[in-house]
């Protein structure tokens, strides 16, 4: 519903990511985009 979708990158009547945008969340989400090749997105891990 919309009242349960309120994320930016997302249509509240659909609950899918806007055109043109690629991604909604996450570590290598920057403004509904994906960040550029090579950023690091999170911490190295052992």
């Amino acid at each position: 519903t919309p009242k349960e979708c309120t994320n930016k990158c997302c249509d509240a009547r659909t609950c899918k990511i806007k055109a043109g945008f690629q991604c909604a969340l996450g570590e290598c989400c920057e403004k509904c985009q994906l960040k550029k090749p090579g950023v690091v997105c999170r911490a190295a891990k052992d």
